[in-house]
């Protein structure tokens, strides 16, 4: 244990032999045999196939960088059977500490019902892809007010070394 009286915070760390078995704490599963770390964190993306809009959902484990699951759509029934299939092969979705997922309200709300203590962080292509929206609708707006400014957008989108 370990306490940082600045920061007030408090971490508890716990020593395990090899083989130890364990059992979730909310819902009694057990867990298999402890040989190294549980990985707590995954990732969920979509992908399409083509322009025809084929999507399927991606879930993928961050620290080992696998995939763990894949299923068809970008709904939040896709969290529901990923926490199944979690639970299937004996983890427990509930100790889901953290997703990063895109900016789908579906994703968000089936990671809030399916993995309900995991913490949801956005991916940086969606955060990034909505703070250039926001450049480019003040831009358009300044535009009217100063013609100048005009055929300006790729200078607010580039990195400001690579300005001329």
């Amino acid at each position: 244990m370990a306490f940082d009286p600045q920061s007030g915070r408090i971490d508890f760390h716990r020593a395990f032999a090899s083989g130890t078995r364990c059992s979730c704490p909310q819902c009694g599963v057990e867990y298999p045999p402890v040989h190294d770390t549980l990985v707590t964190s995954a990732g969920l993306d979509e992908t399409a196939s083509r322009r025809g809009h084929n999507d399927i959902s991606l879930f993928h484990d961050l620290d080992a960088q696998r995939v763990l699951y894949a299923c068809e759509g970008r709904k939040a029934r896709g969290v529901a059977q990923f926490a199944d299939a979690l639970e299937a092969h004996g983890a427990c979705a509930g100790n889901s500490c953290a997703v990063c997922v895109g900016m789908s309200a579906s994703y968000q709300a089936g990671v809030c019902e399916h993995l309900p203590w995991a913490a949801i962080t956005f991916d940086e292509f969606h955060v990034i892809q909505l703070v250039n929206r926001a450049i480019d609708a003040v831009r358009r707006q300044e535009v009217k007010r100063a013609p100048e400014r005009r055929r300006t957008r790729y200078i607010w989108l580039q990195d400001k070394h690579a300005w001329k």
